[in-house]
């Protein structure tokens, strides 16, 4: 694996689908090799329903369900445990990729 993405989700649902769906369209080749890339969605207990929607829409995405909000660094620690990637990118949910 080359990169993980790692989003941490608290109540911010809408920002993280769309986070999601540009990451999933993004270009990240570079020119003769192809990128592999995961994406590792935290969730703080938010209580929104993100981790059926994920598994409903973006089955490929990892996902963390925490049982109590902890905060930002620990989703992003517990994102960091799962990441298989040579690289680790930390991004907000409501960051859109170009």
């Amino acid at each position: 694996m080359d990169i993980s993405i790692i989003i941490v989700n608290y109540k911010s649902k809408g920002f993280t689908l769309n986070c999601i769906k540009s990451i999933l369209e993004a270009d990240f080749n570079i020119p003769g090799r192809k990128l592999e890339r995961e994406i590792i969605v935290v969730d703080n207990n938010s209580e929104d329903g993100i981790g059926e929607i994920l598994k409903w829409q973006f089955d490929e995405v990892k996902f963390i369900q925490n049982s109590d909000n902890l905060g930002l660094g620990h989703g992003n620690n517990a994102g960091f445990q799962k990441a298989t990637g040579d690289y680790v990118v930390v991004m907000n949910p409501d960051t859109w990729v170009f």
